[in-house]
């Protein structure tokens, strides 16, 4: 039988001298949902509970066709007061509805060439427009 650490207990082990020198990654994939943007709140509270004065910034990627707008804006409003270590977010593939609004929040942004940023019913728009309007920072090539 194999034994299965509990997910708070091996975010306790991760030492914060590993968290000052390597940016933590958090993948944001899959449908907005009250439980996802939970899940999300809580890895980035953990990670900012970490946080030293040369903490690197926190990458979140995000790869989601839409869902509940109201769960996404609570995520929001936590990351805007509360988390203090910027937040830097990437758009791997799509992003349309409520998770454009977690790219939009970052404080840099990011994007691959391929990739698409909706916003509710408009249609989406890709990295050159983007960029353009100010959605996101750079276009990044992995």
């Amino acid at each position: 039988m194999m034994i299965t650490p509990r997910r708070d207990v091996l975010i306790s082990l991760v030492s914060s001298a590993l968290l000052t020198t390597i940016s933590p990654r958090i993948y944001f994939y899959g449908p907005v949902t009250r439980s996802s943007c939970s899940s999300l709140m809580y890895d980035l509270l953990e990670f900012d509970s970490f946080r030293t004065d040369s903490s690197p910034p926190i990458h979140v990627h995000v790869k989601s066709e839409g869902g509940d707008y109201r769960p996404m804006i609570n995520t929001i409003g936590l990351i805007r007061s509360e988390i203090k270590t910027p937040i830097w977010t990437f758009v791997d593939g799509v992003s349309i509805g409520p998770s454009s609004l977690l790219v939009v929040s970052g404080k840099k942004r990011f994007m691959t060439p391929t990739s698409t940023l909706g916003f509710g019913g408009m249609r989406g728009y890709g990295p050159d427009e983007c960029i353009r309007k100010g959605f996101v920072d750079q276009v990044v090539i992995r």
